[in-house]
């Protein structure tokens, strides 16, 4: 047993083991027939299936936990890339803001990039926001605007202020995390209304 000590368990194991094995040799010596070994194949194949669904549901529920533990990850904005955050940017300039448009979103995508192909339909998704208007800048179209801003990678995207300034930047990989750096970029406009006093 265990740090030398012989437990309950391993005593009710041992028993277990002793009685299926003094009982083995009362076991009839049957020959099944093909159907026979058919249906004990499938009986087991029906068991491995039943334990294999038990052990997905567990890790299921083991992976919703840590979700919910971590919780959501932001978009990743790390200093020096991109435009500096405060700062006004002519790239204002290529969005057409409505009425009730609060934010600009310039998402930066390339053809090449299957991550911004699975993030399309939430990009599409968060361009029906009546508060934001929404613009994609490809690598290869758009080049000179990439090269201006220091983008550094794709997917990325920058928030701007109809007035241009930069509010939140980063590299996003879900919709949640294309949704956060709005969150931010309200929190950041909130911040300096107050800091210049309205």
């Amino acid at each position: 047993g265990a740090r030398g000590r012989v437990g309950a368990p391993a005593v009710a194991r041992a028993a277990l083991l002793a009685v299926a094995f003094a009982a083995l040799p009362s076991v009839p010596d049957v020959d099944p027939a093909a159907t026979g070994w058919l249906a004990i194949g499938l009986a087991i194949a029906l068991a491995g299936l039943a334990a294999l669904a038990v052990l997905v549901v567990a890790l299921a529920r083991e992976v919703g936990e840590l979700r919910a533990a971590v919780g959501p990850q932001p978009a990743l904005e790390i200093p020096g890339e991109g435009p500096p955050l405060g700062v006004p940017v002519e790239l204002i300039e290529r969005f057409e803001p409505g009425e009730r448009t609060r934010f600009a979103v310039a998402v930066f995508s390339s053809q090449g990039c299957a991550m911004c192909q699975a993030l399309a339909p939430s990009v599409a998704l968060l361009a029906n926001d009546p508060l934001l208007v929404v613009r994609d800048f490809d690598e290869v179209a758009e080049q000179a605007v990439w090269q201006a801003l220091g983008i550094p990678g794709s997917p990325y995207a920058i928030v701007l202020a109809l007035d241009g300034t930069v509010l939140a930047q980063g590299t996003f990989n879900a919709l949640r995390q294309l949704e956060s750096l709005v969150a931010t970029a309200e929190t950041r406009e909130r911040e300096l209304f107050e800091a210049y006093g309205g």
